[in-house]
């Protein structure tokens, strides 16, 4: 019993499903407000070509803030 406890192995996070994360700010569902605020500062960012200013962004594991 003890085999079939340890059989488990992690899937390395390149090899996982991207398929169903959004990948343009467009796909994100919900808070729409903060969406359109998000929008404002990486369009000024763009226009000023400078880098975006700091955005801590919060949420569970696998919810693609990183990306």
């Amino acid at each position: 019993m003890n085999e079939l406890l340890h059989q488990h192995k992690a899937i390395p996070e390149d090899e996982r499903n991207f398929a169903l994360r959004p990948s343009l700010i467009e796909e994100f569902v919900g808070q729409s407000e903060i969406i359109e605020n998000l929008k404002v500062f990486i369009k000024s960012a763009y226009e000023r070509r400078a880098t975006l200013d700091h955005v801590l962004l919060y949420g569970p594991q696998g919810w693609a803030k990183l990306h």
